[in-house]
């Protein structure tokens, strides 16, 4: 039913990583699951923001510099460039606007762990130096990705190496067979030679790339 209201509503598709604020005027969770069980279903749907801003001053009133208030760590990897925010603690200054933002009902901007920090003020694209800017600015701009929107693209990735795997996986035999079966007519010799060797003719091969190429453009 999701899917034919997606092709319907081109303009208003449902996609992954939105939230289901409401169903049939129902907000809590319990209540929402019920309603979801009812022949006649309305859904109120919101998308977070793949991406916002936090600004944080660490000079109090009295001159005196506070915490940020939470825990980060770089990547492992050389390709990663953002820092991933571990823990959010009780008290702290983005403890308080992540507080603010919740009174205000603006929950799409509040900070939470597994998190990324993808700039500080106008530093990006180095983990080391966005770590070492959060550390000696009195006054932060950060810039928070959210962690789903990574996690979507790595499954976007490995169901699109799946597939492609599934059709090499098909067309391997198949060509096999082929080879099988065109030698097997001169002598039981040359039909095990065939076999150890897939064929390589140029149809055969561009086949399998259309088949592998369109299964890539399925995937996305």
């Amino acid at each position: 039913m999701l899917h034919a209201w997606n092709q319907v509503h081109p303009d208003a598709t449902v996609q992954p990583g939105d939230r289901v604020s409401k169903v049939n005027g129902v907000s809590t969770i319990s209540g929402m699951g019920k309603e979801l069980r009812s022949p006649s279903v309305a859904m109120e749907i919101i998308r977070y923001p793949a991406s916002f801003e936090v600004e944080l001053s660490k000079r109090a009133a009295d001159d005196t510099l506070r915490k940020l208030g939470f825990k980060f760590e770089k990547p492992g990897g050389h390709g990663l460039k953002e820092l991933k925010i571990t823990e959010v603690g009780k008290d702290g200054l983005l403890a308080e606007a992540n507080n603010k933002q919740a009174e205000l009902g603006l929950f799409h901007y509040v900070v939470a762990s597994d998190m990324r920090i993808s700039k500080v003020n106008d530093v990006e694209g180095d983990a080391s130096l966005i770590s070492e800017e959060l550390k000696t600015a009195e006054v932060v701009k950060i810039q928070i990705r959210r962690a789903e929107v990574q996690k979507l693209a790595k499954e976007k990735v490995i169901k699109s190496t799946e597939l492609l795997g599934m059709v090499a996986a098909l067309a391997k035999p198949e060509l096999f067979a082929r080879a099988a079966a065109v030698s097997k007519s001169d002598g039981p010799g040359s039909s095990l030679e065939a076999e150890s060797q897939p064929a390589t003719s140029g149809d055969e091969a561009a086949a399998a790339a259309d088949a592998a190429a369109a299964a890539a453009a399925a995937a996305t």
